[in-house]
């Protein structure tokens, strides 16, 4: 079985405010405020992306321990998920 690729739900948008990424879903005016890890998962899937694709990503990023970063990948994937950011693709 393949492994999971995940991929942005496209009916939402964004732009930089302050020190975060602001993600408006106009039709159902939600709206979400992404921090610097978030936005770069956001980045990393924005072609379908497997998890580890996602961790990896983010460790090229930023300065994060591998099992830190995996855990706080998943829960962010999970997260999007749940409010409609991100699906499986």
């Amino acid at each position: 079985m393949a492994e999971r690729r995940w991929r942005r739900v496209k009916d939402w948008v964004g732009a930089d405010f302050e020190d975060s990424l602001v993600m408006v879903q106009v039709e159902l005016g939600t709206y979400v405020g992404l921090n610097d890890t978030a936005a770069a998962i956001w980045e990393a899937i924005e072609q379908p992306a497997t998890r580890d694709e996602v961790v990896a990503f983010v460790r090229a990023r930023f300065d994060v321990a591998a099992d830190q970063c995996d855990t706080a990948v998943a829960a962010t994937l999970e997260r999007f998920e749940k409010i409609g950011l991100a699906v499986v693709a």
